[in-house]
């Protein structure tokens, strides 16, 4: 069992992405930020698990629903709230908005809104360290389970695995790939089965606790910077909110199961953990939820005021090393 202060951290950490996200949704609802969003909430300790088990300097490549990856990965919450609000100040000057976020000076290397889209390039960028001779570094990439169904994912893996490149896959398997329930898609009990024709190693492990989660991650990222080979980690969790701002998700779901996954939410799990050990007590916990709706609250306010990007910018940064001019 990791100490009470780790746990603590982790605990604060899974509090905070959870804020972010619940603000993020009652800011769609509003109108204030356009387009769409996918929330992790329900996933945090995952999030979480990833950022404590990377180094810095470890690329990490991440998917759709990744604002909590991007926040562990080191991203100024600020300048993500500038951007899913499409100002000038935002990580991508406004252009990449929730779906297609990077921050490149803390190697989160992308996200993108092209299911199973980031594989060739994660496993490019792995690929890309082994051709420099790097040793320590290496690179980590976080999908659905439904990613796992494009071509794109098994033409990937058995790349990496032929070639015996440094990457970590984490499958976050929420159950659903949109509407769809894993065992509709696949004969296979777990999604981790489908690397075996890779001979790609994996670990499967509870995405819901956050203890379970970091030990398969961390395990798993230390055996790809040791031995220079792909691994798989599974992390079985739950989505509490619709795939997006616009799921009708109770044509796919019942009440009834929503109410199962609600008590095995990660954070009520590590904080009646935390609770019980006594390294935190309701006031802690009062403590930490007020810290963090502060933490977003400022981020939002900024964010308002930042500069409206202008339309002309619209035919700018198209071409790489091009002057943004503005």
């Amino acid at each position: 069992m990791q100490d009470e202060k780790f746990l603590t951290e982790a605990y604060r950490n899974m509090v905070r992405i959870r804020s972010v996200e619940e603000k993020v949704d009652e800011l769609l609802m509003r109108g204030e930020i356009g387009g769409t969003a996918h929330l992790c909430i329900g996933q945090e300790a995952c999030a979480v698990a990833i950022g404590f088990s990377l180094r810095k300097e470890d690329v990490l490549f991440g998917h759709h629903r990744s604002h909590g990856h991007i926040l562990m990965k080191g991203a100024d919450l600020k300048l993500l709230m500038a951007e899913l609000f499409a100002k000038k100040d935002g990580l991508c000057q406004g252009k990449g908005g929730s779906i297609h976020l990077a921050d490149v000076k803390n190697n989160f290397m992308g996200s993108s809104g092209i299911v199973g889209g980031q594989f060739p390039i994660a496993t490019g960028a792995a690929y890309a360290l082994k051709y420099k001779g790097e040793q320590t570094i290496i690179a980590a990439q976080v999908f659905g389970d439904g990613a796992t169904s494009e071509g794109s994912f098994h033409e990937a893996l058995n790349l990496a695995a032929l070639f015996e490149l440094p990457i970590l896959y984490i499958c976050e398997n929420n159950q659903y790939a949109m509407s769809r329930k894993w065992q509709e898609i696949s004969k296979l009990e777990s999604v981790a089965e489908r690397v075996l024709g890779y001979g790609i190693p994996y670990t499967i492990a509870n995405g819901n606790i956050f203890e379970e989660a970091y030990e398969a991650v961390f395990k798993a990222a230390e055996f790809v910077r040791s031995e220079r080979k792909p691994y798989f980690v599974e992390l079985q969790t739950y989505r509490v909110k619709g795939h997006s701002r616009s799921d009708p998700v109770r044509t796919y779901r019942t009440l009834e199961e929503e109410t199962i996954w609600k008590q095995f939410c990660p954070i009520k799990q590590l904080g009646g953990l935390l609770l019980e050990n006594g390294a935190l007590t309701e006031e802690d916990i009062g403590t930490i939820e007020s810290e963090a709706r502060s933490w977003i609250e400022e981020a939002v306010e900024f964010a308002r005021g930042c500069e409206e990007l202008p339309v002309s910018a619209a035919a700018l940064d198209n071409l790489y090393e091009e002057e943004t001019g503005i």
